[in-house]
């Protein structure tokens, strides 16, 4: 399926990139159309669909808290806007 530079301008401006006529040209995208319609005829009959190409689980880390409990600051901070108010 070939496509016009007019198509291609216009998928261009739908997409909001700018494409000048120079950077057509050195595309082919005529070519990566035909792979994709050649990858279409592929038989994938009794293929499993997979979620990622790697197979393997990923090691999981413990979970562990590692910041201070962030309510001892906020307490901190509301006696310390007290302590400042009644100061002045």
């Amino acid at each position: 399926m070939a496509f016009s530079k007019q198509q291609l301008h216009k998928f261009a401006d739908l997409i909001k990139i700018d494409v000048s006529d120079e950077q057509l040209d050195k595309m082919n995208i005529d070519s990566v159309v035909e792979w994709i319609d050649k990858l279409q005829k592929i038989d994938t009959t009794g293929v499993e669909p997979m979620l990622s190409p790697c197979e393997h689980k990923l090691p999981l880390r413990e979970d562990v808290v590692t910041e201070p409990n962030m309510l001892v600051y906020r307490v901190a901070i509301l006696q310390y806007q007290r302590l400042w108010t009644a100061i002045k």
